[in-house]
């Protein structure tokens, strides 16, 4: 159903790299956009339906899909630093790809605060473990239980 009726990536990705001239005097680099731009919520749902596409396929192509995703997230946080859902999907598919280094600079970016550690370490912890991360693991926790 959803490939009768969704459109391509590619469209979505063209739309969305449109959208980013809807507000041509924000810049976020320079402290302009604190949060979200317009067509970020299009890299959400085409690094989604990537997810999906790599879940159904062999696993030998199936990473394929996933460093597109991986691709296009970078991408629109270099467009949207601040926007957390960004960061939070990217974290996502590094996890899936085995890049736990990456998911963990990308934790560390969001600036996650004392109060917020125990509601968030879980984005992060599984990517620590299974990536042999246990010294950054242990150090999250100790800092939980602080």
């Amino acid at each position: 159903l959803l490939e009768e009726y969704a459109p391509a990536n590619k469209e979505i990705a063209l739309e969305w790299r449109s959208s980013l001239t809807y507000l041509p005097g924000v810049a976020p680099k320079d402290g302009g956009q604190k949060e979200v731009l317009p067509g970020d919520e299009l890299v959400l749902l085409m690094s989604q339906n990537l997810q999906k596409t790599a879940s159904t396929k062999a696993s030998d192509s199936s990473a394929m899909p996933l460093l597109e995703a991986a691709a296009l997230l970078e991408e629109a946080m270099d467009h949207s630093p601040y926007n957390p859902h960004l960061k939070i999907a990217s974290m996502g598919v590094y996890l899936q790809l085995g890049a736990s280094h990456r998911a963990l600079s990308i934790y560390q970016e969001m600036g996650v605060k004392q109060i917020q550690m125990d509601s968030c370490a879980y984005l992060i912890l599984p990517s620590l473990i299974t990536g042999g991360l246990y010294t950054s693991a242990v150090r999250l926790s100790s800092s939980i239980l602080r």
